[in-house]
């Protein structure tokens, strides 16, 4: 059993819609004017199994701005998650409830792949470090920057972000497989 075969399932995931829902389409047009709590509510009207992981994003967007940052995280994960599963991450599955997406990029972060791992959206994955910054979750933002910046290396705002995060006394994101798999028990006690 390989160190990262917790994460697999057993049953193939559905795999996430390409096209926006009518209700969606207008939930967009909401978050594009601004209009918050507008969009969250045309988005809780869409069946969860409908959306897009733009739209996953966008309610995360959404909730950010209105100051949601938990509802926010939720959301982004919906769409990271997907993103990943999209990508072919197949031996790390990542639709797996039971961890948190920062925990999942430590994984990939020590991965022997880590050189030829898919760009996650950076884009998403940068709000969501960004949110786990604002809730304090600063060993949690660390490693999703720093996977952000593996892909996008002269990205500012990450950088400016990590640079935030530098003088704190963090775990640096892993090397091996081992030494992910070590943090990532120590982080769960």
């Amino acid at each position: 059993m390989g160190i990262f075969d917790f994460l697999k399932k057993k049953e193939k995931p559905k795999p996430y819609p390409m096209e926006t829902h009518p209700l969606a389409k207008d939930a967009t047009k909401f978050a594009g004017a601004k209009e918050w709590e507008k969009c969250i509510t045309t988005m809780k009207e869409v069946p969860p199994e409908s959306m897009t992981l733009f739209d996953w994003w966008t309610l995360g967007y959404a909730y950010s701005n209105t100051g949601d940052l938990p509802a926010a995280l939720l959301a982004w994960e919906k769409s990271l998650r997907g993103n990943l599963l999209m990508e072919g991450v197949a031996d790390f599955y990542i639709d797996n409830q039971n961890e948190s997406i920062a925990g999942l990029i430590l994984l990939l972060l020590g991965s022997q792949k880590a050189n030829t791992l898919p760009m996650v959206n950076c884009a998403t994955l940068y709000n969501y470090s960004w949110a786990l910054f604002n809730l304090k979750r600063y060993q949690e933002a660390l490693w999703c920057l720093d996977y952000v910046l593996r892909f996008t290396p002269e990205d500012t705002d990450a950088l400016y972000l990590r640079g935030r995060l530098g003088g704190m006394r963090l775990t640096n994101s892993p090397k091996t497989p081992l030494e992910a798999s070590m943090i990532l028990s120590a982080w769960k006690r």
